[in-house]
């Protein structure tokens, strides 16, 4: 979420989004999700620069924003990763739930691109545990 946020003060732009949120992920690069999205044989970095290239330039932010408001559907991604650490009986979420929530909303600009890549949000998962090996938990 940090290296989202930077993108959108670096850019100017009033919203934190999907799109936002998934070019964080992929500029973090070392993270599980990261990790799952390599397995899959993508290339992160044409990834990345596909969400960016997506990116309208906003108009500047107020000055009395103390936090850049975040999208309906930046909103759902979080529930959606919420709902995706329970199912996975996780205690913290990760990147690899920011992933997973990502895929479950379908209408996002971030669930779109990845759609043009065919993931499966149940291939994702099992990958997900793969990565994690099965039943061991990061510390979160």
């Amino acid at each position: 979420m940090q290296l989202a946020n930077e993108l959108v003060r670096r850019n100017g732009h009033e919203y934190l989004g999907s799109g936002h949120l998934l070019w964080g992920l992929l500029a973090e690069g070392s993270g599980v999700a990261a990790s799952v999205l390599k397995n899959f044989k993508l290339n992160l970095r044409a990834i990345q620069h596909s969400v960016a290239s997506n990116f309208e330039n906003g108009s500047r932010l107020r000055s009395d924003y103390e936090e850049t408001p975040m999208t309906p559907r930046l909103k759902n991604v979080i529930e959606h990763a919420e709902n995706e650490r329970r199912l996975l009986h996780h205690n913290y979420v990760g990147t690899e739930h920011l992933l997973l929530g990502l895929i479950r909303e379908q209408h996002g600009q971030a669930a779109q691109l990845l759609a043009r890549y065919r993931l499966d949000l149940d291939a994702v998962r099992d990958e997900v545990q793969r990565v994690l090996g099965d039943g061991i938990t990061p510390p979160g």
